[in-house]
């Protein structure tokens, strides 16, 4: 049996030889290169590709997790350029126009003043609110390191600006229903007088 096994090994060398001395079957290159290509295009479908340049702020699942289709599974944002959409009732959105200057102060920081300035306003108003608002888009023109996305945030947008002009506090105007008059409260002493207002 050992002497007759000798010649098999032999043969099944000089067998593979002459295969590696041919070089490859084309068939089954081509039938490679096509797993190839199909195993691929499963991982591209597998790779997720931002649309803009920008930090991930949280990712809802896990490797391995289902997730469902319109479900926000990825926040990221272009911290170097922030906005905030606010909203602008309709008996003031017409004095409100693309780049007013915006004063904006932060409930939680309260010290930090930002300026930024009005950079779009849509068409249409929001849907389901009780009043009619106007999603205004205002840019940040300069933004602090202690900024963080999300915070609460009042703005003042600056629809007009004069010079010299006296400035009168809500609480120290009056109007007479009856004669239509405007006045103007004066403190004198501890006591507060009503004085003629003419407006110019």
């Amino acid at each position: 049996v050992q002497t007759c096994a000798l010649p098999i090994y032999l043969l099944q060398a000089e067998q593979d030889l002459a295969d590696v001395q041919a070089g490859p079957d084309a068939d089954a290159v081509k039938s490679a290169e096509a797993r190839l290509r199909a195993a691929q295009a499963v991982v591209d479908q597998a790779r997720l590709i931002s649309p803009i340049d920008g930090t991930i702020l949280s990712v809802k699942h896990g490797a391995g997790d289902s997730v469902v289709p319109g479900e926000v599974e990825i926040v990221i944002a272009d911290l170097s350029s922030l906005h905030i959409v606010t909203s602008v009732d309709e008996l003031d959105v017409g004095d409100v126009v693309v780049d007013q200057a915006v004063e904006i102060t932060l409930d939680a920081l309260p010290n930090i003043a930002l300026i930024g300035s009005v950079a779009g306003i849509d068409l249409a108003p929001e849907a389901g609110s009780a009043n009619t608002q106007y999603p205004v888009r205002v840019e940040l023109e300069s933004v602090d390191d202690l900024v963080r996305v999300g915070m609460t945030a009042a703005l003042s947008i600056l629809v007009a600006d004069e010079e010299d002009v006296v400035l009168v506090p809500n609480w120290a105007l009056g109007f007479d229903p009856e004669s239509g008059e405007i006045f103007v409260f004066v403190v004198l002493g501890d006591s507060r007088e009503p004085r003629p207002l003419s407006l110019g």
